[in-house]
């Protein structure tokens, strides 16, 4: 807060500009001239004052040209002055920033030429048609007036009249409806053309693409879980080899067991004894 302050006060030490010819001069005239012209609007005193200023002569010109450059020198040595009193001051007075900052350029999209006109209202057929009146009536009239006549005449149109106006803006709404519908037709059809094919052939490809890579991942995927269920299944049949008892390393056992014990029965208690022995006495011989 304190650096905004410091800032205002600055601003209001600053010298006034230099003032021109014309801007002397128009101080002078322009009341001279309201209270000549007392009906007249600024715009039109202003106008006034300019015409006078280019029917001037040269030598009462040269008066306001002799006053401008004594304010010249006004301006340049209250300038010096105050740049001396506040150095960190610019020369030229800053510019008021507005609170919108512009970023780039405006987004707004070209209208389409061929596109149709938009519907008018029943005011705007009616001061199509009232604004040469106006003016033939009010010459010294500039824009803005003509248009506040036009609004009051509206109000005070009957109602008989105003129905005209407004069959004319439903008669145009229609209008616009069946040209809507043709332009859009021809929207779709442009959209078949070259251009609209090639922005459909870019979204195929792209669907096409995602497609194969989902392909791919599944193939991929496919691949790895085979490689697993292969293997699930191979560690599945061992087991069922070593352990189940109706097939496999047991029953072979069993079976040969049960077969030396019958044939031999006699020679294979007495070995059991001892382990070492059967080795020595299969390779004695």
């Amino acid at each position: 807060m304190s650096e905004r302050k410091s800032q205002s006060e600055i601003e209001k030490d600053r010298p006034k500009g230099r003032l021109t010819s014309f801007m002397i001069f128009n101080k002078e005239v322009n009341p001279k001239v309201r209270k000549e012209f007392p009906d007249m609007n600024f715009t039109e005193a202003s106008r006034e004052c300019s015409k006078r200023w280019r029917n001037l002569s040269e030598k009462d010109k040269q008066f306001y040209i002799d006053k401008s450059e004594q304010d010249k020198i006004r301006y340049e040595t209250a300038m010096k002055e105050f740049l001396r009193l506040h150095p960190g001051a610019e020369r030229k007075k800053p510019t008021r920033q507005s609170s919108r900052t512009k970023v780039g350029k405006s987004r707004r999209l070209k209208r389409d030429p061929k596109k149709p006109k938009g519907t008018r209202t029943s005011y705007q057929f009616y001061s199509i048609d009232a604004w040469k009146e106006v003016k033939e009536d009010f010459p010294k009239y500039d824009t803005g007036a003509v248009s506040k006549e036009l609004g009051r005449r509206w109000r005070n149109l009957p109602e008989k009249e105003k129905e005209y106006y407004v069959q004319k803006s439903d008669h145009d709404k229609i209008r616009y409806e069946k040209e809507m519908k043709r332009y859009n037709r021809k929207i779709k059809n442009k959209s078949n053309t070259s251009e609209g094919k090639h922005k459909k052939d870019k979204r195929r490809d792209s669907r096409r693409k995602k497609k194969d890579r989902r392909r791919s991942r599944d193939r991929s995927r496919s691949r790895r879980d085979s490689k697993r269920h292969r293997r699930r299944n191979s560690r599945k049949h061992r087991r069922r080899r070593y352990s189940s008892s109706s097939s496999g390393y047991s029953s072979f056992t069993e079976s040969s067991t049960s077969g030396y014990s019958s044939s031999n029965s006699g020679s294979y208690t007495s070995n059991t004894s001892s382990s070492a022995s059967y080795p020595s006495d299969s390779f004695s011989d």
